[in-house]
């Protein structure tokens, strides 16, 4: 390695260093002033060397190079030599003793010349050509030649600091200012104060520094960000947050942000999880990451992100990236284990006796999810051994995970465990919904028994029975209780309430509540009379009540009970019209007429906003209408309805529009579709993809779907690595952690018995000694 030998030497070569920059320096001046002080127009006025593409012309390989070659190759290179060499052989080479000072100087000045020239152009490439300087008394004499050369511009200047420390105050303090600067200049248009923002952003993410002391905006400070940030371009604004690792005081601030993203394109989406920057299409499928870029994952998301995250993708069966996001979760947990001096904690941030119950309780949902029901065992047996509280959450996670899994009385076990004195009203309420989707699920052709729960569940002592009327207004009852026939019966005494506890009384019914009846109503009737006529009939009923509720603003009236409505009975009839009970579309002229009508007729009664709206329903009319019923015109306004309501654009959405007019020859308006789907990215496993591809090769449209399906096989391939990987050994990826906090071997060591018979008389075991100790 590099050294200077003394401190005399050391002297003569910043004295002729400082010589050589003076003269430098004042040439440089008389070029163009890169400084943001002096943008007007929003943009970085940059040059651009000669030849940017050209590359090194030579065979020698320089990280071969013996550490005694002289002269250095190093100290002699072009600046274009110099920018085009790879990381490596920049390490090697300066790694090279020097004899000549010239040499050095000559080097020194070429680098700060290249920085000058490229630091808001290509900051990666400064990063790379400042740190890998092997000989800390070059880089120190360059450093403080870069700062001399920005001292008049804060940007730059911030840069160079960033790359060199990011986490000390007088780093952080720097770009803080930057920002605020740029946020308030007055000469500029707001538009343009967002594009300079956005640009220094841009320049600071690109370095590729990993910078694990997050930078703090207040909530005046964030908000002015957001304000000046053009919606549109939110997500690049967030990629640039992440990389900089740029976050709120109060985490409740940004927490919007990344909500819009999640609900946006997919491929916005995929940058609210990822913080990539600029990705394109094929980037969707992606889920191998950098170290680098993983690290950046830890810093930037909280606990509570990588469970959303987690959640989200054992719901959609994705074992690769629920596997990534648990990964990333212990990780995170583990990394607020260590003792930091950041100092300034964040408002809402999670504490960790909250922490440890989250990991454990999104392990549980991992495990039962794709490795069996009995491993939650596991965990159980983990919280008895460390003395660890059974929160309702674990408890109810279990009992649903069960029902899933038909184990109903093994959930049944579960309820009857919680003690229902120490649940709060919400839940309470929660525990008597998955109480009902339990019924459904073991009985669903049985609307006797749901609506009796119903009964109890919904009844409350100031309003006896109000529920069962409100069903019999309906005209269900008559079709369940009476000649099968839609009306009213007479009495309600000849329901029979199930026996429940006062304490799982008096909740309301809501709309997923009430589209539960529909199910099993309908599913328990014979094919032959679940006609289009019968659920005309139905909805006709139900909508004339949720209109006169409407009308009433009563905020405690069944069918639209407060933030709790939404379409979901509409669903339930939409669902039964176009599809049998075997889950097979019908092809019935009839059944699609009248769920046209009964669309149309919903969308133009009820005004709902895009959480309301099931996305699917939307899905599956445009591809019946367009694959089945060739009904151009009702598709387009069921697509045009998704997107007043601003709902994502879905690959089940964009495709049957394609294939439409690709079938009648009109490639044009096939392309226009084409490029939406390409824009706003697809994530979809359908074989239909393929066919896709084919077409758009043919048609010679811009296409990635090589590399699109390059990475979806990839990915499947994964999946079958991570499900083989999963049971052999479940929890595998917690293995090797020294954190003293962390969920450690019991749960791998631990080991389950084969007998299904025998589970259920273990969990009984385990949840009753975990009774015991919590009433201890």
């Amino acid at each position: 390695m590099l050294r200077i030998s003394s401190l005399g030497l050391g002297i003569r070569i910043r004295h002729q260093y400082i010589r050589h920059a003076h003269r430098f320096l004042a040439t440089a001046s008389k070029s163009e002033d890169l400084s943001l002080d002096n943008l007007t127009d929003g943009s970085f006025n940059t040059s651009i060397r000669t030849s940017p593409f050209s590359k090194i012309q030579s065979n020698i390989r320089y990280d071969e190079l013996p550490l005694d070659t002289y002269p250095n190759p190093l100290f002699n290179m072009s600046k274009n030599e110099l920018m085009n060499l790879s990381r490596k052989s920049y390490v090697h080479l300066s790694k090279i003793p020097y004899r000549v000072i010239d040499e050095v100087d000559q080097f020194c000045l070429t680098i700060i010349n290249i920085i000058e020239n490229n630091i808001l152009l290509d900051s990666k490439l400064v990063t790379k050509l400042l740190l890998n300087i092997q000989d800390e008394s070059i880089k120190q004499i360059i450093i403080e030649g870069l700062k001399s050369k920005f001292s008049e511009d804060p940007y730059k200047l911030s840069t160079i600091e960033f790359i060199l420390d990011p986490e000390t105050n007088e780093t952080q303090r720097f770009i803080q200012n930057c920002l605020s600067s740029l946020q308030v200049r007055k000469e500029t248009t707001s538009y343009v104060r967002g594009e300079l923002v956005l640009q220094y952003l841009k320049t600071l993410a690109t370095t590729g520094v990993v910078n694990k002391r997050p930078i703090l905006l207040s909530t005046n400070k964030y908000t002015r960000l957001i304000r000046c940030t053009p919606p549109s371009q939110f997500h690049e604004l967030y990629s640039y947050l992440f990389h900089i690792n740029i976050q709120t005081v109060d985490l409740n601030d940004m927490l919007r942000l990344k909500r819009t993203l999640a609900v946006r394109s997919q491929i916005e989406s995929f940058v609210w999880r990822t913080g990539w920057m600029n990705p394109k299409l094929h980037h969707i499928n992606s889920y191998e990451f950098s170290d680098n870029h993983m690290e950046k994952m830890v810093n930037f998301f909280t606990i509570d992100d990588l469970r959303v995250l987690c959640k989200e993708f054992i719901k959609r069966d994705d074992v690769v990236n629920a596997s990534l996001y648990l990964n990333l979760l212990v990780s995170k947990f583990e990394r607020k284990c260590e003792p930091t001096n950041y100092g300034k904690k964040q408002s809402g941030d999670t504490l960790l006796v909250d922490d440890i119950q989250t990991v454990l309780k999104v392990t549980l949902d991992y495990l039962m999810k794709f490795k069996d029901f009995k491993s939650c065992l596991l965990v159980l047996k983990y919280l008895l051994k460390h003395g660890l509280k059974v929160e309702f959450k674990s408890l109810l996670s279990i009992m649903s995970n069960l029902r899933e899994q038909s184990r109903y009385d093994d959930a049944i076990l579960i309820m009857n465990n919680i003690d229902l004195a120490n649940l709060s009203s919400s839940e309470l309420c929660e525990l008597a919904h998955e109480m009902l989707l339990l019924i459904k699920s073991r009985y669903p052709k049985s609307p006797k028994v749901l609506i009796g729960y119903i009964a109890s569940f919904c009844n409350s002592p100031e309003q006896q029975d109000k529920v069962l009327k409100d069903l019999n207004d309906l005209n269900i009852l008559n079709i369940i209780y009476g000649d099968g026939q839609i009306g009213n019966i007479g009495s309600l005494d000849r329901i029979q309430r199930a026996n429940v506890d006062s304490r799982l009384s008096g909740f309301n019914l809501t709309s997923d509540v009430l589209g539960d009846v529909y199910d099993c109503l309908l599913n328990s009737l014979s094919v032959s009379k679940v006609s289009p006529q019968l659920i005309h009939s139905l909805y006709t009923t139900y909508i004339d009540k949720v209109k006169t509720s409407l009308q009433s603003h009563n905020s405690k009236n069944a069918f639209v009970e407060n933030n709790e409505f939404n379409d979901r009975v509409l669903y339930s009839f939409i669902n039964h019209l176009l599809y049998n009970n075997s889950r097979e579309m019908v092809n019935s002229t009839d059944n699609y007429e009248v769920a046209k009508e009964i669309f149309t007729d919903f969308t133009e009664k009820v005004n709902l906003d895009r959480k309301q709206i099931t996305i699917s329903q939307i899905d599956l009319l445009i591809r019946i209408a367009l694959n089945q019923h060739h009904d151009y015109k009702f598709a387009a306004q069921v697509i045009r309805y998704s997107r007043e309501k601003r709902i994502p654009f879905t690959f089940n959405q964009i495709h049957p529009f394609i294939m439409f007019h690709y079938s009648r020859q009109e490639f044009d308006a096939a392309k226009v579709w084409y490029n939406e789907l390409i824009k706003s990215g697809i994530n979809t496993n359908s074989q239909v993809v393929k066919t896709l591809w084919k077409i758009a090769r043919e048609l010679g449209w811009e296409t990635t779907g090589f590399t699109y399906r390059k990475w979806q096989i990839k990915k499947n391939y994964k999946a079958k690595e991570e499900m083989d990987r999963i049971n052999s050994d479940p929890i595998i990826f917690l293995q090797d952690k020294d954190t003293e906090e962390r969920i450690t071997e019991e749960l791998i060591d631990s080991s389950l018995d084969d007998n299904d018979g025998n589970f259920s008389a273990e969990l009984g075991t385990l949840l009753y000694q975990l009774k015991d100790k919590d009433s201890m």
